[in-house]
C-alpha cells in the first residue's frame, strides 16, 4: 500500500486492518473475560450504530433479529478486513455468497456500494458512477437510481442534519422528471 496505486485502492481500509490486529487477533491470544466482554460491549455500540444511522437515513431498521446482528457485528470493528473480504464476494456473486445469505439482505454499510467500489476503493467508484449517470443521461434511460448516484457525489450530502435537505430535493427533482 506504499505506491500510489495502492494508497488510492487501500483508502480508508486501514481502520479495518488495523482493528484486525490491535483488537480482534490480540483478544483471541488472551481467551479471558475481559475480552469477552469488549467484545460484547463493541457488538452492542455496533447494533446501536446501525439502528441511529437508519434513523438519520431515513429507512426504517430491520425487524429480523439476524439483520441486526451482522451489521452490528460489521459496525463493531472486530471482522476487520473479513467483512471487506465478505464484501466483495456479495459484490462479485450478487449475493449469492457471503452473510447476506443469512439475513436476505445486503449489510447496510455496503449496500450503496457499486462492484468498482468494492474491488478498488471509493475514488475508482466514484468515477464508475461518473460515467454510470452520464451514459444514463446520454441514453435517455436516466432513473431515480441515477439521481441518487449524482446526490451522493455531492459534498456534505450525508451529513445527518442537512440530509434531510437532500432527501427533499432529491425526491422533488425525480418527481419534477417524472421518474418512476
Amino acid at each position: 500500500m506504499s505506491t500510489e496505486l495502492g494508497k488510492t485502492v487501500g483508502q480508508f481500509k486501514s481502520f479495518a486492518m488495523s482493528s484486525m490486529q490491535r483488537v480482534t487477533l490480540a483478544g483471541l491470544q488472551q481467551r479471558d473475560a475481559a475480552v469477552l466482554n469488549g467484545l460484547m460491549v463493541s457488538m452492542g455500540v455496533g447494533a446501536l450504530s446501525y439502528g441511529i444511522s437508519s434513523k438519520i437515513a431515513d429507512r426504517e431498521p430491520s425487524d429480523d433479529w439476524r439483520v441486526w446482528a451482522v451489521n452490528a457485528f460489521d459496525r463493531a470493528g472486530i471482522a476487520g478486513w473479513l467483512m471487506e473480504a465478505n464484501n466483495i464476494a456479495e459484490k462479485a456473486t450478487r449475493g449469492q455468497v457471503g452473510l447476506s445469505r443469512l439475513t436476505g439482505q445486503q449489510v447496510s454499510r455496503y449496500a450503496s456500494r457499486n462492484v468498482t467500489s468494492a474491488f478498488l476503493g471509493p475514488t475508482p467508484g466514484a468515477v464508475a458512477d461518473i460515467f454510470s449517470a452520464s451514459g444514463a443521461i446520454f441514453a435517455g434511460d436516466f432513473s431515480r437510481s441515477d439521481l441518487n448516484k449524482i446526490r451522493q457525489m455531492v459534498p456534505t450530502q450525508n451529513l445527518f442534519y442537512i440530509r434531510w435537505l437532500f432527501n427533499q430535493v432529491e425526491r422533488a427533482t425525480g418527481d419534477r422528471l417524472g421518474m418512476e
